[in-house]
C-alpha cells in the first residue's frame, strides 16, 4: 500500500510542476491564431493551384503541425525534446495523410509498403536525373515542408514570440 501512495505522490509531485511551469508563460490566444492562419493560407494557395490531386492532406498536415508546435512551444519541454516530438508525430502523421491519395486495400502494411516503393521509385528517378511522373512524390516534398514550416512557426511562436521567424518561412512558401 505503501508503495503506491509514493508512487502516487511522485506523480502529482511531477505534473504540479509541469503544470507550474506551464503557468508562468503569457498566452495570446489572437496571435496564436494569426500564426496557424498564417501557415495555413500558404498551405492552401498551394491547394488552389491544383498541381496534384489530393493537395488538401498538404493544408490538413500544415494545420496539425501548427498545432503541434503551438503545444510543443508552450509546453516546458527541452529543445531536443521537442524536436523528437515533431520527427515522432511527423512519422505518424504524414503517412496517415498521404494514405488518403492513394488507393487503398485492405491491409495497411501493403499500403504503406505500396507508398514507401512508389517513393523509392520517385527518389531513383530524381537521382538519375530523370522526370518523375508520380503525383505522390510531390505530394510527400510539400507535405514534409509545410510539416516543418507549421512546427517550426508554432514552437517560434509559442516559445520566442519571434514574429519574423513565423512570417519568413511561410511567406517564402507562398512566394
Amino acid at each position: 500500500m505503501e508503495k503506491s501512495s509514493a508512487l502516487a505522490a511522485a506523480f502529482n509531485d511531477r505534473t504540479s510542476s509541469f503544470q507550474h511551469g506551464l503557468s508562468k508563460q503569457p498566452w495570446d490566444w489572437q496571435a496564436a491564431a494569426l500564426t496557424v492562419i498564417l501557415v495555413q493560407i500558404a498551405a492552401a494557395r498551394l491547394a488552389i493551384s491544383e498541381w496534384v490531386p489530393f493537395l488538401d492532406v498538404v493544408e490538413r498536415l500544415s494545420f496539425l503541425a501548427a498545432v503541434l508546435g503551438l503545444l510543443i512551444g508552450y509546453s516546458s519541454l527541452t529543445r531536443r525534446q521537442t524536436i523528437w516530438i515533431g520527427i515522432e508525430y511527423g512519422l505518424l502523421l504524414v503517412p496517415m495523410q498521404l494514405l488518403t491519395a492513394i488507393e487503398r486495400t485492405d491491409l495497411l502494411y501493403m499500403d504503406l509498403r505500396g507508398i514507401v516503393i512508389r517513393l523509392f521509385d520517385s527518389f531513383t528517378l530524381l537521382a538519375q536525373n530523370q522526370p518523375v511522373y508520380d503525383t505522390l512524390f510531390f505530394l510527400t516534398l510539400s507535405s514534409l515542408g509545410f510539416w516543418i514550416i507549421g512546427l517550426h512557426a508554432g514552437y517560434q511562436f509559442a516559445r520566442h514570440r519571434n514574429f519574423l521567424k513565423i512570417s519568413i518561412p511561410s511567406g517564402l512558401a507562398m512566394l
